[in-house]
C-alpha cells in the first residue's frame, strides 16, 4: 500500500509499520489528527521543535516533531 520498502502489521488489530528504506533508530509515534494545520499550530505554540515540515506520503501529509522531554513524534492526517 506504502511502497515496496514498507510493511505494516494492520491487519493484526495493532498498527505498526516498517520502512526499509529509511530505518529508524528509535521508535516514531504517529498519531492521527482530523485537522493537520490547526494540530501544527497547537504543536507549535506549546514549545514543541518542528523536526520535519508538513509533507506528503503515499498515506497522506504528515509533520515530526519533539515534544519538552525531547521525544520525536509524528502527527498525520489524509
Amino acid at each position: 500500500m506504502y511502497g515496496d520498502d514498507y510493511a505494516d502489521t494492520g491487519d493484526s488489530g495493532v498498527a505498526s509499520g516498517v520502512n526499509a528504506e529509511n530505518p529508524a533508530t528509535a521508535i516514531l509515534p504517529i498519531v492521527y489528527v482530523t485537522n493537520l494545520e490547526q494540530t501544527y499550530d497547537k504543536v507549535k505554540a506549546s514549545g514543541a521543535i518542528i523536526v520535519r515540515e508538513i509533507f506528503s506520503f503515499p498515506g497522506g501529509r504528515r509533520f515530526h516533531f519533539k515534544d519538552l522531554a525531547g521525544n520525536e513524534l509524528a502527527t498525520w492526517s489524509e
